[in-house]
């Protein structure tokens, strides 16, 4: 199961219309140089950043499929069980029941285990994909605090509670 965890990505896809409705009538609309800025710099910046079919961080899936194809096999093997328990108390249980007499196979095994262990080509993509991650949670991250900054300077300047 961690095989197949590792090629499983996720992206936010923020609302942009707002913003861009904004553009349409002008950012000069917003008079405080400081906050105007910092929604420049949150949507063309931060948000291209962790949004799917960008440049900066391929999907982790595709960039390890050509890999996974050639060196894994698809879990079939219905025995193996499964629980994975996420923060939002949702939990993930394998085998996957779809119907009666179908189940969804999930999880990758290598196709010959000590090969995997010495080959430098996994070792470099296992490698990159934590980058890719790293890179990823870091600009979550920015992007997590560019917001409360925006929020924080909209309240006081506009008085909100």
């Amino acid at each position: 199961m961690d095989f197949y965890w590792m090629t499983q990505d996720e992206y936010i896809f923020p609302n942009t219309s707002g913003y861009e409705n904004l553009k349409s009538f002008g950012l000069n609309l917003i008079k405080n140089d400081s906050l105007r800025n910092l929604i420049i710099l949150a949507y063309n910046n931060d948000f291209p950043r962790i949004t799917v079919g960008n440049d900066f961080n391929p999907n982790i899936n595709q960039f390890l499929l050509p890999y996974y194809q050639e060196h894994f096999a698809l879990n079939k093997n219905l025995e193996l069980k499964y629980e994975l328990k996420l923060n939002d108390s949702t939990t993930v249980k394998y085998p996957v029941k779809i119907s009666k007499d179908l189940h969804l196979k999930i999880g990758y095994k290598p196709l010959n285990v000590e090969a995997l262990k010495k080959d430098e080509v996994f070792s470099i993509l296992a490698n990159r994909t934590i980058e890719m991650r790293m890179h990823k949670l870091k600009y979550y991250s920015t992007s997590i605090n560019r917001v409360k900054d925006i929020l924080r300077m909209i309240k006081k300047d506009y008085s909100i509670e």
